[in-house]
Protein backbone atom coordinates (compact mmCIF):
# COMPACT_ATOMS: atom_id res chain seq x y z
CA UNK A 1 0.00 0.00 0.00
CA UNK A 2 1.03 3.24 -0.63
CA UNK A 3 1.56 5.92 1.70
CA UNK A 4 -0.01 9.02 1.23
CA UNK A 5 3.06 10.88 -0.09
CA UNK A 6 3.52 8.75 -2.74
CA UNK A 7 -0.20 9.32 -3.83
CA UNK A 8 -0.36 11.49 -7.43
CA UNK A 9 -3.20 14.03 -8.08
CA UNK A 10 -4.55 15.33 -11.11
CA UNK A 11 -6.03 18.77 -11.38
CA UNK A 12 -9.78 18.91 -12.57
CA UNK A 13 -9.35 21.70 -13.69
CA UNK A 14 -6.21 21.25 -16.22
CA UNK A 15 -4.83 17.33 -15.47
CA UNK A 16 -1.86 18.58 -14.34
CA UNK A 17 -0.52 15.22 -12.11
CA UNK A 18 1.13 16.17 -9.02
CA UNK A 19 2.75 14.45 -5.63
CA UNK A 20 1.22 15.91 -2.49
CA UNK A 21 1.73 14.68 0.58
CA UNK A 22 -1.59 15.16 1.50
CA UNK A 23 -5.11 15.87 -0.35
CA UNK A 24 -4.50 19.23 -2.21
CA UNK A 25 -6.77 21.96 -2.12
CA UNK A 26 -4.93 23.71 -4.95
CA UNK A 27 -3.14 22.81 -8.27
CA UNK A 28 0.65 24.15 -8.60
CA UNK A 29 0.18 24.77 -11.73
CA UNK A 30 -2.50 26.38 -12.91
CA UNK A 31 -3.58 27.90 -9.31
CA UNK A 32 -6.88 26.08 -9.49
CA UNK A 33 -9.02 25.99 -6.10
CA UNK A 34 -11.41 23.46 -4.76
CA UNK A 35 -12.43 20.12 -3.01
CA UNK A 36 -10.97 17.07 -2.63
CA UNK A 37 -13.01 15.86 -5.59
CA UNK A 38 -11.52 18.47 -7.85
CA UNK A 39 -8.31 16.88 -7.25
CA UNK A 40 -8.65 12.82 -7.05
CA UNK A 41 -5.84 10.55 -6.78
CA UNK A 42 -4.34 9.45 -10.61
CA UNK A 43 -5.89 6.06 -9.93
CA UNK A 44 -9.37 7.38 -8.98
CA UNK A 45 -9.16 9.52 -12.15
CA UNK A 46 -8.35 6.50 -14.40
CA UNK A 47 -11.04 4.18 -13.02
CA UNK A 48 -14.02 7.23 -13.27
CA UNK A 49 -12.52 7.41 -17.13
CA UNK A 50 -12.51 3.77 -17.87
CA UNK A 51 -15.82 3.59 -15.84
CA UNK A 52 -16.97 6.20 -18.38
CA UNK A 53 -16.09 4.43 -21.21
CA UNK A 54 -17.74 1.17 -20.06
CA UNK A 55 -20.89 2.94 -19.69
CA UNK A 56 -20.97 4.59 -22.87
CA UNK A 57 -20.08 1.35 -24.38
CA UNK A 58 -22.60 -0.06 -23.01
CA UNK A 59 -24.70 1.41 -25.83
CA UNK A 60 -22.37 2.54 -28.85
CA UNK A 61 -19.79 -0.97 -28.47
CA UNK A 62 -17.50 -1.78 -25.98
CA UNK A 63 -13.83 -0.18 -26.14
CA UNK A 64 -11.19 -2.74 -26.86
CA UNK A 65 -9.86 -3.43 -23.07
CA UNK A 66 -12.95 -2.79 -21.16
CA UNK A 67 -14.37 -5.74 -19.80
CA UNK A 68 -18.14 -6.02 -18.15
CA UNK A 69 -21.37 -6.65 -17.75
CA UNK A 70 -25.02 -4.57 -16.50
CA UNK A 71 -27.55 -6.07 -14.68
CA UNK A 72 -30.92 -4.14 -14.62
CA UNK A 73 -32.87 -5.14 -10.79
CA UNK A 74 -36.80 -6.48 -10.94
CA UNK A 75 -38.49 -3.44 -9.82
CA UNK A 76 -36.45 -1.59 -13.80
CA UNK A 77 -37.51 -4.71 -15.80
CA UNK A 78 -41.08 -4.19 -14.24
CA UNK A 79 -41.62 -1.16 -15.68
CA UNK A 80 -41.28 -2.74 -19.28
CA UNK A 81 -38.48 -2.91 -22.41
CA UNK A 82 -39.05 0.93 -23.33
CA UNK A 83 -38.34 1.75 -19.89
CA UNK A 84 -35.15 -0.58 -19.59
CA UNK A 85 -33.82 1.16 -22.72
CA UNK A 86 -34.39 4.29 -21.57
CA UNK A 87 -32.45 3.58 -18.34
CA UNK A 88 -29.79 2.13 -20.04
CA UNK A 89 -29.26 5.28 -22.41
CA UNK A 90 -29.88 7.41 -19.38
CA UNK A 91 -27.21 5.75 -17.35
CA UNK A 92 -24.65 5.36 -20.62
CA UNK A 93 -24.57 9.47 -21.47
CA UNK A 94 -24.65 10.63 -17.79
CA UNK A 95 -22.18 13.45 -16.74
CA UNK A 96 -23.51 15.65 -14.06
CA UNK A 97 -21.45 13.91 -11.59
CA UNK A 98 -21.14 15.85 -7.82
CA UNK A 99 -20.03 15.42 -4.60
CA UNK A 100 -23.78 14.01 -3.65
CA UNK A 101 -24.37 11.59 -6.66
CA UNK A 102 -20.44 10.61 -7.05
CA UNK A 103 -18.91 10.77 -3.23
CA UNK A 104 -15.62 8.87 -4.36
CA UNK A 105 -15.27 10.75 -7.65
CA UNK A 106 -14.60 7.30 -9.29
CA UNK A 107 -17.96 7.43 -11.30
CA UNK A 108 -19.29 4.40 -9.96
CA UNK A 109 -22.09 6.07 -8.46
CA UNK A 110 -25.05 8.22 -9.18
CA UNK A 111 -28.59 8.77 -8.60
CA UNK A 112 -30.90 10.21 -11.61
CA UNK A 113 -34.22 10.44 -12.96
CA UNK A 114 -35.77 9.11 -15.67
CA UNK A 115 -39.52 9.51 -16.64
CA UNK A 116 -39.94 10.82 -13.43
CA UNK A 117 -38.41 8.10 -11.52
CA UNK A 118 -35.77 8.40 -9.81
CA UNK A 119 -32.69 5.52 -10.52
CA UNK A 120 -29.11 4.56 -9.14
CA UNK A 121 -26.61 3.07 -11.18
CA UNK A 122 -23.65 1.24 -9.50
CA UNK A 123 -20.11 0.01 -10.81
CA UNK A 124 -18.26 -2.54 -9.32
CA UNK A 125 -14.80 -3.58 -9.59
CA UNK A 126 -13.83 -7.19 -9.82
CA UNK A 127 -11.11 -9.35 -10.56
CA UNK A 128 -10.85 -11.06 -13.86
CA UNK A 129 -12.82 -13.76 -12.94
CA UNK A 130 -15.56 -11.73 -11.31
CA UNK A 131 -15.34 -13.57 -7.92
CA UNK A 132 -13.37 -11.37 -6.01
CA UNK A 133 -13.17 -7.18 -5.84
CA UNK A 134 -10.00 -6.24 -8.17
CA UNK A 135 -6.94 -5.52 -6.79
CA UNK A 136 -5.62 -3.29 -9.12
CA UNK A 137 -8.64 -1.53 -10.22
CA UNK A 138 -7.27 0.66 -12.28
CA UNK A 139 -5.87 -1.84 -14.80
CA UNK A 140 -8.50 -2.63 -16.90
CA UNK A 141 -6.87 -5.90 -17.79
CA UNK A 142 -7.12 -7.17 -14.35
CA UNK A 143 -10.61 -6.10 -13.60
CA UNK A 144 -13.93 -6.67 -14.60
CA UNK A 145 -17.10 -4.56 -14.32
CA UNK A 146 -20.34 -4.81 -13.07
CA UNK A 147 -23.24 -2.39 -12.88
CA UNK A 148 -26.84 -2.24 -11.77
CA UNK A 149 -29.30 -0.16 -11.97
CA UNK A 150 -31.93 -0.04 -9.66
CA UNK A 151 -34.78 1.69 -8.78
CA UNK A 152 -34.00 4.00 -5.29
CA UNK A 153 -36.90 2.53 -3.62
CA UNK A 154 -34.89 -1.13 -4.04
CA UNK A 155 -31.69 0.46 -2.34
Amino acid sequence: MLDDADLTYVCAACRHQFEAAEQPCQCPKCRAVGKDRDFPTAEAAEIARQNDLFRLGLVEGMPAGIKGHARMTAGIANRGPVFQSLCLVAVATFSDFTEDNDPYGDHSFAVLTVSGVSIYFKIDLYDETGTFGSEEPANPDRTTRALTILLSSEY
